[in-house]
Formats: C-alpha cells, structure tokens, sequence
C-alpha cells in the first residue's frame, strides 16, 4: 500500500487486503471450534476410545490447542495475531489514505494539517510531520493558501520548544518556515 497512487487504487487494495484478513479470521476461529468441539466429543463418555498417540496425556487434536514445542504457538495465538493485524490495519487507515493523497500531492497544505491532526498524541510525530511539510510543500505550488498554514505550525512549534522537545529539530522546522514565509 506504500506504492498505490490514486484513491480508488488505494480504496481496491485496502478493502481486498481487509476481506481477506476478515476470512482467514473466519476461518482460524471455525478451525479453532472444530478442535474444541472435537475434544468435547472425545471426553464425553461414550463407547468409542481414543488413544495417547504421543504420550503426553493428551488426546490427538488437544495439541493443537495447546502450546506445540516446535512452533512455540497454538492456533489461538495465531487467531490472536490475526485479529490484531486487522485492528492494527484499520487503526492506520486514515493515516495510509493520507499518505496516498499527500502522494498525489506533496504541496497539499490542507492535506498535512490533517495529517498534523492524526498525530496528536504523539508530539514527537506532529514535529516530524510539520518538519516535513516545511521541507516539503512548496509555496509557489502550494494548494491553498499556504500562510494559514505556516501559523499553526509556528505556535505548535514553539509551543513544542516550551515543552522540552528536540531543540535541534524544532529550530530546523521553525527555520524552513521562516525561510518559506521570506520567499512569498
């Protein structure tokens, strides 16, 4: 998804790549119920016996729930790790769209005060993302105005200064600005 160019291509991709995630996470947990469902039918009484195949107290299928030596990992783990992929995908979701929209545009000042915003509980991402839009966004292809949006970035900017932050760059951001603003 770091390559794709357009909305729609990016829109294709994420809702393909989402479904998929989605079936095999349908698929694990039925996998996981049939185990589960096949242990119970084994442990209830019946006529029908079972035997230890590999001696470890175990009915065969048990090991499959239970942690297997040479994999480190049961299929609950995996369904567990499948299920955070696909959270982990949605949570970046706006982030990877924005990427693409700042792909197709990289002097898109709308653009990185959104991608500003997506990052507000991370000050140490907001000064990486206004540093680069200050060495990125060009004033002369800029869309909008764009000393609306040298302002905020200034106050945050200083207000990230006050609060301890990276001196070194937070003065090289501040300093991309001031440059920007001379040449409008």
């Amino acid at each position: 998804m770091a390559t794709v160019a357009t909305v729609r291509d990016f829109t294709l991709v994420y809702d393909a790549y989402a479904q998929f995630e989605e079936s095999m996470i349908t698929m694990e947990m039925e996998a996981v119920e049939q185990v589960r469902c096949w242990l119970d039918v084994c442990a209830a009484p019946h006529s029908l016996s079972y035997v230890d195949d590999d001696g470890d107290g175990m009915v065969q299928g048990e090991d499959v729930l239970e942690e297997d030596a040479d994999i480190g990992f049961t299929l609950a783990d995996a369904l567990d790790l499948r299920m955070a992929r696909l959270a982990d995908l949605t949570e970046r979701r706006p982030l990877l769209l924005n990427s693409v929209l700042l792909r197709q545009n990289p002097h898109n000042v709308q653009e990185w005060h959104k991608r500003v915003k997506l990052f507000e509980n991370s000050i140490e991402k907001m000064l990486v993302t206004y540093s680069e839009a200050v060495n990125t966004v060009d004033p002369q292809l800029a869309t909008g105005t764009i000393t609306p949006m040298w302002l905020p970035v200034c106050t945050s900017l200083l207000t990230l200064l006050a609060a301890g932050i990276d001196h070194r760059q937070a003065t090289y951001a501040v300093d991309g600005v001031r440059q920007v603003l001379r040449d409008q």
